[in-house]
C-alpha cells in the first residue's frame, strides 16, 4: 500500500490569522515519534483527535513574541500568482505537558495555515536559533 502524505483539517482556527489550521501527515507522525515517552496515548489516538492537540498547540504559540522568523517564500500561488508566507514559530507548551520540540514550521495560504514540521532548533544565515534563543554570529 502506498500512502500519499497530504493535510487535514484541525478543526481549529490560529488566533493570529483567524485562518483554518491544516495539519499534514509528517507533523502528526512527528508529534507520535517526539512525545513517545511523555504521552503514549498519542501512538494509538485517532488522526482527528491528534490534530485537534496539535492545532490547539500552534495556535496557543500565536503570541508576536514566538513568531521567530516570517519570510515569503521562492514559489507562489498559482492561482494568484502571490508569494506564500512561511513561519517559523516557538513552541509554548501547555504547563501539562513537556516540551520534546521547539518550532513549529508553517506556510499561510489564503485557505488556511499549513503546518509542515516540527523542529528541536534550525538556523538561519543571518542568526543562530536554537532552543528559542536568538545569538548573533560574528562576522
Amino acid at each position: 500500500m502506498i500512502k500519499q502524505a497530504g493535510f487535514e483539517q484541525a478543526r481549529i482556527t490560529d488566533s493570529l490569522t483567524g485562518k483554518q489550521v491544516m495539519i499534514s501527515t509528517t507533523v502528526r507522525m512527528q508529534y507520535r515519534w517526539l512525545y513517545r515517552n511523555y504521552q503514549p496515548e498519542f501512538q494509538s489516538m485517532r488522526n482527528n483527535d491528534l490534530n485537534e492537540i496539535i492545532g490547539k498547540d500552534y495556535s496557543g504559540s500565536s503570541g508576536e513574541d514566538n513568531i521567530v522568523h516570517r519570510f515569503k517564500l521562492g514559489s507562489s500561488a498559482v492561482e494568484t500568482k502571490q508569494r506564500e508566507v512561511a513561519e517559523i514559530r516557538k513552541f509554548t507548551p501547555s504547563s501539562d505537558r513537556a516540551r520534546a520540540f521547539n518550532f513549529f514550521i508553517a506556510v499561510e495560504r489564503e485557505d488556511g495555515v499549513y503546518l509542515l514540521a516540527v523542529k528541536q532548533n534550525w538556523k538561519s544565515a543571518k542568526y543562530t536559533k536554537t532552543y528559542g534563543y536568538t545569538n548573533r554570529k560574528s562576522k
